[in-house]
């Protein structure tokens, strides 16, 4: 059995979440097989993908010592990232809103024999006690939060000073308009969709790919070190089909840099939780930038 947040936190979760847990059900139940077992590979050190954000995102945090680390895992899905940082000798723990994919997670940590803390609770109200933590990793998880209320909660079980490492969609709300105007959304839309996803995207009706605007709102929260930008092309308009591609697609973007946050699909950001921040709570009524985003419609994503 998955700890949840108290007796009675299931209850008190917004009709979003509702939808969210809902449809990781039959999420969790299509992709079950898929996700029972790990390819280490990614932490090995035995090869470098460049061109790959998830790669080089690894590839930093196992430069760095994981020991004894005090880790969080937000919104970890079938656990392949939990399973990765204990792997790598942190102490994990990890938490999701489905039931669904956290039992997946933990049925595999116990094949590895790795030791993972699965919890079962919403990223804008968590029960970790304040400070806990001294890294956290946020992969793919954002934009399916209220991401300043998400924040908010991560920098209070954050110790200060903790490394966050973010791994996330992402489109500049510029280029957002242009895909979301008429002639977009009619006739390229639907033609790209099926050379993606084949017709059935994995695109719950309540996401909304992350912007500038909740980019400025993550440096509100850590002074940032680094932040790189993927996927101009690959895995936006054409899928992936061989490594050519891709390395041309990350090129693009290296040597296009002043201009990668408008033309990036997804950003790998790291930085360190700012001390005064880490006292810093963002009221639920703040009216922020960020906040004013998350009142827009979630848009259908490619």
């Amino acid at each position: 059995m998955i700890p949840m947040q108290g007796k009675n936190a299931l209850p008190e979760l917004s009709q979003r979440q509702r939808r969210e847990i809902e449809y990781h059900k039959d999420h969790a139940r299509q992709y079950a097989e898929k996700y029972r077992s790990i390819d280490f590979a990614v932490v090995s050190f035995t090869e470098r993908r460049w061109w790959n954000a998830y790669w080089e995102m690894y590839r930093h945090i196992a430069l760095a010592d994981m020991h004894g680390r005090r880790a969080l895992v937000v919104g970890c899905g079938f656990g392949h990232d939990a399973v990765l940082l204990a792997k790598l000798g942190a102490q994990v723990s990890a938490f999701d809103l489905s039931a669904e994919l956290l039992a997946i997670g933990q049925d595999l940590a116990a094949r590895y024999e790795l030791n993972v803390d699965f919890q079962q609770m919403p990223a804008e109200r968590l029960s970790y006690q304040d400070g806990e933590f001294d890294f956290v990793l946020i992969v793919d998880i954002l934009h399916h939060c209220d991401v300043p209320r998400a924040l908010s909660e991560l920098a209070r079980v954050s110790k200060p000073g903790a490394t966050w490492v973010i791994d996330e969609i992402y489109t500049h709300s510029a280029l957002q308009l242009v895909r979301e105007s008429t002639v977009i959304m009619r006739f390229v839309y639907p033609l790209v969709s099926q050379l993606l996803y084949a017709g059935k995207p994995y695109i719950t009706d309540d996401e909304r790919k992350l912007d500038e605007r909740d980019v400025a709102e993550i440096r509100h929260w850590i002074r940032a070190d680094r932040i790189d930008y993927y996927e101009a092309i690959v895995k936006r308009f054409v899928p992936v089909r061989g490594r050519a591609l891709s390395k041309l697609d990350r090129l693009l973007l290296v040597g296009l840099r002043p201009v990668a946050p408008l033309l990036g699909g997804r950003f790998v950001m790291s930085g360190v939780l700012e001390r005064a921040a880490a006292g810093r709570i963002v009221d639920s009524g703040l009216n922020s930038a960020a906040t004013r985003a998350h009142e827009r419609a979630p848009a259908p994503g490619c």
